[in-house]
């Protein structure tokens, strides 16, 4: 659902690590990372949240909920909220098209519209 989710950025530009650092939100719900450049892949220490963060109530900034994470330092961190779709909605199959089978035998030529012109 492209335009219905909510991204979280997440900046640390201080030297020290944070095992459990609240940042408050507007959405309840399920917040999964998209990016974190403390991964080792980046040169960084690997201290990411390698599973989904869920919120809970009360937060700082003065927001309706909050989502702890873990925040390397020098780190840079991207969350996205998880829309699931509702339990009652249905998901139509792309439909086929069905193929007509062909005796072998070819379709007679039809006559062509457009007149020859007869050679002088």
């Amino acid at each position: 659902m492209v335009g219905e989710s909510d991204l979280l950025f997440v900046f640390n530009m201080t030297p020290n690590y944070y095992e459990s650092y609240d940042v408050g939100v507007y959405h309840e719900g399920e917040w999964r990372e998209l990016f974190n450049s403390d991964k080792d892949v980046y040169g960084g220490w690997n201290q990411y949240n390698g599973l989904p963060c869920f919120t809970s109530p009360f937060a700082p900034e003065g927001r309706p909920f909050h989502v702890t994470i873990k925040l390397g330092s020098f780190a840079a961190l991207i969350l996205k909220r998880v829309i699931k779709e509702p339990k009652n909605s249905i998901i139509e199959a792309p439909r086929q098209e069905k193929k007509t089978k062909t005796s072998g035998r070819k379709s007679p030529k039809r006559k062509s519209s457009v007149r020859k012109r007869k050679a002088k």
